[in-house]
């Protein structure tokens, strides 16, 4: 990953300096993820995978890897899990590439977990140190938002496919605000807060548009959305591919959420993609 690029914003000093501490709480609670249970079918799919666990301050990030090749991270979503991903990872390993399955909600970690955005860029640096060089990512949900803000700090993909990916960061901060009962005052006193903890970036890279305008980005996309997704909307996939128009664009009528990364055509479609873009395996099929 090469050396942060940062995207420029300007802030009043004072109210940079503004922290009303009743918001501490709410402070804490932004970076608070609850880790979900894994079921007993990716529990056993999880454990019996390689593991390249490490330690990151005091959070342990689990990570698994499957298939040999060149290495495509998989990008869980808020409270998600790496195992949701395994019937991606076996089309894909099956292929010819290495899937590394990222997990920030290992069950070594507590129950109510902290993630900072600086926290994912480091785990993703680390990753590529000790397992090299990335040739795509598949990103779910909120993921799609830790890649970008990755991107914008430096890193260099080629590949990315977005799964029901949120686009808009008011989406995330709408939702925290309704689960915690926030006035207006408040939000904009909590977003204050933030730019002060991690820099001004740290709310300008909540909008990919920004990302994708200013910043060298994936040359090859796949936006995959699903029509009837009750988590994250048709408008947030519809944004993606008017911002971001050199990445194909598909519709998954009938998925929930969740569901989208197991459903057999989602499965084929990024299978597929990763084929289509390879010169891997462009060079071996002509071999």
């Amino acid at each position: 990953m090469k050396a942060p690029e940062r995207l420029i914003c300007k802030e009043d000093p004072a109210s940079m300096k503004t922290m009303d501490r009743a918001m501490d709480k709410y402070f804490e609670k932004w970076y608070l993820f609850h880790r979900s249970k894994r079921p007993p079918k990716e529990d056993q799919f999880w454990s019996v995978l390689p593991s390249h666990d490490f330690m990151l301050n005091t959070m342990q990030i689990g990570l698994r890897s499957m298939g040999d090749g060149p290495n495509i991270l998989l990008v869980h979503g808020e409270s998600g899990r790496g195992s949701q991903f395994s019937a991606i990872a076996h089309a894909l390993a099956e292929s010819g590439w290495r899937t590394l399955l990222i997990d920030f909600s290992d069950e070594k970690n507590s129950k109510k977990y902290k993630l900072s955005t600086n926290d994912i860029v480091a785990a993703f640096t680390e990753i590529i140190r000790t397992q090299g060089p990335l040739h795509g990512i598949v990103a779910h949900s909120l993921g799609n938002l830790w890649v970008w803000y990755a991107i914008a700090r430096g890193l260099r993909i080629n590949h990315l496919v977005s799964i029901s990916g949120v686009f808009h960061s008011s989406v995330a901060f709408e939702y925290f605000q309704r689960l915690n009962r926030l006035t207006d005052a408040e939000m904009r006193n909590l977003k204050i807060m933030l730019t002060a903890s991690e820099g001004c970036d740290a709310l300008t890279m909540q909008d990919p548009s920004s990302i994708i305008a200013h910043i060298p980005r994936p040359q090859h996309g796949l936006i995959i959305q699903g029509r009837d997704d009750e988590i994250v909307n048709l408008t947030e996939g519809k944004a993606y591919s008017t911002a971001w128009q050199e990445a194909d664009y598909l519709e998954i009528p009938e998925v929930l959420h969740a569901n989208l990364l197991k459903n057999p055509s989602v499965v084929r479609k990024v299978k597929k993609f990763f084929v289509s873009f390879s010169d891997f395996h462009t060079k071996k099929s002509l071999s």
